[in-house]
C-alpha cells in the first residue's frame, strides 16, 4: 500500500508539473534588460544594439537583450547596483563608474598610461586585464569586454604670435 502511495502521488505530481507549462507549443523567450547612460547614438551605445541584435538573432529570438539609454534605468552607478541585485542584467558602463566595484579598473585610465594603441591592448587582453575583471567578481559582477572609443582627451596648446605679427 505505501509503494501503491507513491506512485500514485509522484503520477499526480507529474501531472501537475506538465499542467504548468501552460499547454502551449509557443517557444519560451528569455528577456534580459541592458542599461547605459549614454544616448543610443553614441558609439558604444551603438555596439551594445548590434550586440542586442546579434543574440536574438543567433538564438531565433529565444534570448532577447532589452536595452535602454539615456539613464532611463538609472544613472551609472544605480544600474551598476540593480546588476549587482539581479534588477538589470547588463551595464554599458564607464571604467569610472565601475571603479567603485573594482578599484584596480581605475588604475587601467590613468593619463598618458599607454604608448600606442597595440599597448592598450596587449595590457586589457593580457593577465593585468583578466585579473581586473575577474576582481568584479567578488562584488557580484562579471566583467564581459572592455570597450574603446578612441582617444578622446585632448589638449589645445595656443601657439602665441609676437606683437610684430599681430
Amino acid at each position: 500500500m505505501n509503494k501503491r502511495f507513491r506512485c500514485v502521488i509522484a503520477g499526480w505530481l507529474l501531472l501537475m508539473l506538465c499542467a504548468c507549462t501552460g499547454g502551449t507549443d509557443e517557444p519560451h523567450i528569455r528577456y534580459y534588460r541592458l542599461a547605459s547612460g549614454q544616448s543610443e547614438n553614441y558609439l558604444a551605445n551603438q555596439a551594445c544594439q548590434r550586440f542586442c541584435d546579434m543574440v536574438r538573432r543567433e538564438t531565433d529570438g529565444a534570448i532577447q537583450i532589452l536595452p535602454s539609454f539615456d539613464n532611463e534605468l538609472g544613472t551609472d552607478a544605480s544600474a551598476l547596483e540593480q546588476c549587482v541585485y539581479g534588477g538589470i542584467d547588463f551595464v554599458r558602463t564607464p571604467i569610472s563608474s565601475a571603479a567603485a566595484y573594482a578599484p584596480q579598473l581605475a588604475a587601467l585610465q590613468l593619463p598618458y598610461e599607454y604608448t600606442s594603441d597595440k599597448h592598450l591592448f596587449r595590457v586589457l587582453d593580457g593577465a593585468v586585464g583578466q585579473q581586473v575583471m575577474a576582481s568584479l567578481e567578488d562584488k557580484g559582477l562579471t566583467g564581459l569586454s572592455y570597450f574603446y572609443a578612441g582617444y578622446r582627451c585632448f589638449s589645445r596648446q595656443e601657439r602665441r604670435l609676437p606683437h610684430s605679427m599681430t
